[in-house]
């Protein structure tokens, strides 16, 4: 009778397939005591007397977040603009947007930026005087250009989701609301990962600013240049809130340190922006045509963007630059994939794309329609 490999020589493979796990994928999901130590000495020093020992049994605040007509992808600046107004009611979503450097174009210029319309819906805040914070259950942290208004030593780590929600609970209880980040939206039929305030809690579940009821957003005869309209939160239990929450339990959430920009200063900035921005831009069409990688792509449209500046400039008095910012909204929506609602109805986003055509050539023709746009408005900026 035949005997099987003596155990050693299974074992030995079995050790090295383990080792090699280990090392490739164990520093993103094995405990690291002398991070965690760090990072949560820091926490104590920024958060001090900022947040209670424990939190309440249950809070609600009274955050809602935004229905932004002709846009699809824009779940973070619901989020950031709902709390932004929350934390200043004299930030309404205009506002906000103009606070967010909503005219750059970035080219991989430096370490933080990659390639791409550069709006982050964090920038608001720091522009407001607040300093924003990344909570995580992993001990390493993706590249800069990733988080560009962050400073490293603001990355988080935490050991487990258990203690990340105690914090989430503490800084609620103190008025302050954190932005997580769900693998998909938990109540409507939407595909993609997405970034959601949480605006409250209590011993069965959380309320959650993550998406409207789709007839609700598609409502009939709702277009793009509607003003954007509030919703109300939306409860989850927490057993399903685990179930949507990323896998490292990313959230976010800002502290105020210091004071606001000047209107002055955000306008310079913006202006100093759109002078620049045609060549970015360009440089932005090369890289993609050059099979570019997409993940240092930030995203192709920005209609909420052009929509304000229409407006702004019509209450202005200067109608001419308000309709290139018009028409540079239109040419955009020709673009967007196509959307269709709970009940498979298409939404009022007309796509001239077919599901067949690849993201990368959507991207090149969006940028290149837009293109003549952002020449033009560079030269009318008074």
């Amino acid at each position: 009778m035949k005997k099987g490999l003596p155990a050693k020589f299974l074992l030995i493979p079995g050790a090295i397939i383990f080792l090699v796990l280990l090392i490739t994928f164990g520093p993103r999901y094995l405990p690291n005591e002398s991070e965690y130590k760090k990072d949560q000495v820091h926490l104590q020093t920024v958060m001090a007397g900022k947040l209670a020992e424990t939190p309440k049994p249950e809070v609600r605040l009274p955050v809602r977040g935004y229905i932004i007509p002709g846009a699809t992808g824009m779940c973070m600046i619901d989020a950031g603009a709902g709390i932004a107004n929350f934390l200043e009611p004299d930030i309404d979503f205009d506002k906000y947007i103009f606070l967010d450097k909503p005219t750059l174009i970035m080219a991989a210029r430096n370490k933080s930026e990659r390639y791409g319309p550069g709006a982050s819906f964090i920038r608001p805040f720091v522009n407001l005087g607040y300093t924003p914070f990344r909570g995580i259950t992993s001990p390493i942290h993706p590249p800069q250009y990733f988080f560009t208004d962050f400073e490293p030593q603001n990355f988080i780590y935490f050991k487990t989701r258990e203690e990340e929600l105690t914090f989430m609970k503490k800084l609620l209880s103190a008025g302050m609301v954190p932005v997580v980040t769900l693998t998909r939206d938990p109540f409507e039929p939407i595909e993609g990962g997405l970034f959601s305030s949480l605006v409250g809690y209590d011993q069965n579940g959380v309320w959650l600013n993550v998406s409207p009821p789709l007839p609700e957003k598609y409502a009939q005869g709702r277009n793009f240049m509607d003003l954007p309209t509030r919703y109300k939160p939306r409860y989850l239990t927490y057993d399903k809130f685990f179930e949507f929450w990323t896998s490292d339990h990313q959230f976010l959430w800002v502290v105020k340190t210091g004071n606001r920009k000047t209107n002055a200063e955000i306008y310079a900035l913006n202006k100093k922006n759109v002078g620049e921005a045609p060549a970015n831009l360009q440089k932005t069409i090369e890289f993609l045509k050059g099979n570019g990688d997409l993940g240092l792509f930030t995203a192709p449209y920005d209609v909420p963007a052009a929509m304000v500046f229409y407006r702004y400039f019509q209450k202005r008095g200067d109608v001419a630059l308000a309709n290139q910012y018009l028409e540079m909204a239109e040419a955009y929506i020709q673009f967007f994939p196509e959307s269709r609602d709970a009940n498979n109805i298409v939404s009022n986003i007309v796509s001239v794309f077919t599901g067949a055509e690849r993201d990368r050539q959507r991207y090149i023709k969006t940028l290149e329609a837009i293109y003549p746009y952002f020449a033009k408005v560079a030269t009318m900026w008074p």
